[in-house]
């Protein structure tokens, strides 16, 4: 064998390496789009609370948030992601779901323009009469395209530049579906969970809301799910409690990153992230444990692999950066989105 051709192989694999795709992905979490003439005229308690949050939130923050994500578009952007909540569900029937979901993705559209947006389903938008058929039909047949891999209820997934990402609905997600996904796309660069509700649990007062559930009935599901994403590396995306925050899970058999994307800019004030802690714990989190003494042990089944847990005060959108081997987040903050917040490298 010639002596250059060694040469010429490692010549060829250092020029794949440089040459390997990079690319963006704008992020942007709970949106909880709402209208007052969907609901109940006799809407009391904690749903009138969310209502007029919501109503507040989209008079002036929300439209400025959306502004500011859009225009982080740029030739590298290979499209935009809403991790779930577009909407607050909760509405009087199926029709007015199917309005405000028409209603937020006509604004989501007029600003990402070309750009590809992907949506996952939430719990507020399963929340609503029919539970997710108002989804189905106003929000997949609109994200839809030759690229995606359709599976059941809302659940679908694609490939890009060699990276494998797996967008689950958060009220139905399909395990074994997922598997056969995993199964032909053994070798991804990079392996993206895009889900609403966290895969793993953070420290609140409902630490069982998983993808699938702290519960007897999804026990193994959940067991094997956290088993394969630990072994494929996976980067976890996820929303659902409007704070940032990012996990690192560590075991023998790989890893798994976490993060939250927090778009629910309720204070004008707050112009940067602040650090509310390094620890998994919180007066919320003990409270319910002491009401609960059976889910102390399924936490536990997390937090003794834990390496990293940050979480952090603020709102706003995230960038996802891929270059090449690398993946990195920035956070920016909703007052202030001309500089990340924050950025973090994932790989």
């Amino acid at each position: 064998m010639s002596v250059f051709r060694p040469v010429l192989m490692i010549l060829a694999l250092v020029f794949t390496a440089l040459t390997a795709a990079s690319y963006e992905v704008v992020l942007l979490g709970d949106l909880h789009y709402d209208r007052a003439d969907v609901h109940p005229a006799d809407l009391k308690g904690h749903p009138q609370k969310e209502l007029a949050r919501n109503l507040k939130f989209w008079q002036d923050r929300a439209p400025k948030l959306l502004d500011a994500a859009a225009a982080k578009v740029n030739p590298a952007t290979a499209f935009a992601v809403q991790v779930g909540d577009i909407s607050q569900g909760d509405t009087s029937t199926q029709e007015g779901q199917e309005l405000l979901f028409t209603d937020i993705m006509d604004k989501l559209g007029v600003r990402f323009k070309q750009t590809p947006l992907y949506v996952v389903k939430g719990n507020h938008d399963h929340r609503c009469p029919g539970n997710g058929a108002a989804f189905e039909k106003c929000i997949l047949p609109r994200i839809k395209n030759d690229r995606l891999i359709t599976g059941p209820n809302a659940n679908y997934a694609l490939v890009h530049e060699g990276d494998l990402y797996v967008f689950c609905d958060s009220e139905k997600p399909d395990l074994a579906w997922m598997k056969q996904v995993f199964a032909a796309n053994p070798q991804s660069r990079h392996t993206f969970i895009i889900t609403h509700l966290p895969v793993i649990p953070l420290p609140n007062n409902s630490p069982w809301w998983l993808l699938f559930r702290i519960n007897k009935a999804m026990y193994a599901d959940r067991i094997e799910f956290r088993k394969i994403l630990t072994e494929r590396q996976a980067i976890v995306i996820c929303a659902h409690v409007h704070h940032p925050s990012r996990i690192e899970y560590q075991t023998e058999a790989g890893r798994i990153s976490q993060i939250t994307v927090s778009s629910m800019a309720l204070s004008q004030t707050l112009s940067t992230w602040k650090q509310t802690g390094d620890k998994f714990e919180s007066p919320s989190l003990a409270k319910r444990l002491a009401q609960s003494p059976a889910l102390k042990p399924q936490i536990e089944e997390y937090t003794k692999y834990m390496t990293r847990s940050d979480f952090f005060q603020g709102s706003g959108f995230a960038v996802l950066r891929v270059e090449n081997d690398k993946v990195f987040i920035d956070n920016y903050a909703a007052a202030t989105p001309d500089a990340p917040s924050a950025t973090w490298q994932l790989r």
